[in-house]
């Protein structure tokens, strides 16, 4: 069974919140810390190379975006 919480992060939709359980929050805020991890250590190899493009693009707006989902399922939690 998919998670109704990670399918709302995939399709940028409003979570079920009539059917929603509360078992569903810690497996999507550890699924989406995990991806998030994994998305910050690509930026950190990217910027690791000395002839790196270090911009507020290439850092700040790539954090702001993979940081949504995570932000998007904490303010679901604390709802």
């Amino acid at each position: 069974m998919v998670n109704p919480l990670t399918r709302c992060l995939e399709d940028y939709s409003l979570p079920p919140f009539a059917t929603l359980r509360v078992s569903d929050i810690v497996p999507a805020v550890r699924a989406a810390i995990a991806e998030m991890t994994l998305d910050v250590n690509v930026i950190e190899d990217d910027l690791s190379d000395p002839d790196a493009d270090i911009s507020w693009a290439t850092v700040m707006d790539r954090l702001e975006i993979i940081d949504d989902p995570v932000n998007r399922l904490w303010r679901i939690a604390i709802h």
